[in-house]
């Protein structure tokens, strides 16, 4: 015979929060490629999710970015006014820096929101159920 597996609160929780600190960081790498200027295609192919994890009491979900001149690009050393391209050759920023990830934080801090917001509605919803 099988036996019905209960899961804890303390379990569901901890699931629901990993899950939407993945989503997170989905959203952010989307978010990101879509900042990231073409003029290389290098630079947009080198932005990598990192798969989610658990350190201690904590949930890491990263987007990175191994190429070298990453940090030229998003920070822009010189302090010169740069238009970057997306498509190449169509610009769709100007600045001194792209911020491909400072402009993200912005934006995921907006949209992550209503991730966040339906996981746990859902979430708490769900637990409910289980009182009822």
């Amino acid at each position: 015979m099988l036996e019905k597996r209960v899961m804890s609160y303390e379990s569901k929780v901890a699931e629901v929060s990993f899950a939407t600190v993945d989503q997170l960081a989905d959203l952010a790498k989307k978010l990101i490629d879509e900042k990231t200027p073409e003029d290389t295609t290098v630079l947009v192919e080198n932005n990598k999710k990192k798969p989610t994890r658990k350190e201690g009491a904590f949930i890491i979900g990263e987007v990175e970015n191994t190429t070298p001149y990453a940090p030229y690009v998003e920070y822009w050393v010189q302090g010169k006014t740069y238009n970057y391209h997306k498509p190449k050759g169509q610009v769709f920023h100007t600045g001194v820096g792209a911020g491909m990830y400072a402009r993200t934080e912005v934006e995921l801090l907006e949209k992550g929101e209503n991730i966040i917001i339906e996981a746990f509605d859902t979430l708490i919803d769900e637990l409910n159920q289980w009182t009822s």
